[in-house]
């Protein structure tokens, strides 16, 4: 078996790999970085194969990927294999200005979702701690990494209000065209703006390929922007004749592109 880690910003989550096929199984952890207690337990119940390597990225501290390495190495697990924003793939370009400055898990979530647009460009949406908004296009036989945005996320958002400002509080709110109280009006604010950079990258990456690029989305913030994404780009349906689609959200790009860096593994 391969172990697969995803250390991000406020979650770490494994998954595995059989050795023989090399194909991802359908078993995901996640865990929050104050409490990884839960990672030795699901380790000891999943482990069937032996291990023949780990696999990973960590856009969190050296310390913390330290913790997890211990956790692992106590059940005979072999040294993580870091990846990085300039991990060789033949089939993706890296096209950021300095290619290792990218963080892993885009880089390694563009490979795993590239599987789903196989000769079409498509944008991964992760609306996490940050929302970054990532175009990947087709290249010669391939596709390239554009390069995107990167944006508070849609809990921080919230935080900054409730802790920066003196008379918004954090109280939930619901999604409205015109809110008339506070909490709509932050709730449809935040949706707003992450729902609206979505459409800019969009139209730019139409633009720029002449194609309707497709749209996949993950990442925690999904209960918060899901519904304001979806009207935006109804509303664009409506009002233009730009074919607009239906954004698929996926629980785990990140894990399925190190499952495809597997096979780069001895």
């Amino acid at each position: 078996m391969y172990v697969l880690v995803d250390i991000g910003n406020t979650r770490v989550k494994l998954g595995l790999v059989d050795t023989n096929s090399r194909t991802r199984l359908p078993l995901t952890l996640a865990c929050p970085h104050t409490d990884l207690s839960p990672i030795g337990t699901w380790l000891s119940q999943h482990l069937t194969q032996p291990v023949t390597g780990a696999i990973g990225v960590n856009v969190a501290s050296e310390a913390l990927a330290a913790q997890v390495q211990a956790v692992l190495h106590a059940h005979g697990i072999p040294a993580i294999h870091w990846q990085t924003g300039d991990t060789p793939y033949q089939h993706l370009h890296n096209r950021y200005q300095h290619p290792e400055r990218l963080g892993a898990d885009r880089w390694v979530s563009a490979i795993g979702l590239q599987t789903h647009a196989p000769t079409t460009a498509f944008l991964h949406v992760s609306f996490g701690t940050a929302t970054t908004v990532d175009a990947i296009v087709p290249y010669d036989d391939a596709h390239e990494f554009k390069g995107g945005l990167i944006l508070p996320g849609p809990q921080l958002m919230q935080h900054a209000l409730s802790q920066n400002t003196a008379r918004l509080g954090a109280e939930d709110g619901a999604l409205q065209d015109f809110p008339n109280h506070t909490a709509a009006a932050i709730h449809s604010g935040i949706a707003a703006a992450q729902a609206g950079a979505v459409v800019r990258q969009w139209l730019i990456t139409h633009q720029a390929t002449g194609h309707a690029p497709q749209v996949f989305c993950s990442g925690g913030g999904k209960p918060l922007v899901e519904d304001e994404l979806h009207q935006s780009f109804a509303r664009m349906r409506q009002l233009t004749a730009l074919a607009l689609p239906d954004p698929r959200w996926f629980d785990t790009p990140t894990l399925d592109g190190l499952a495809i860096l597997t096979n780069h593994l001895a």
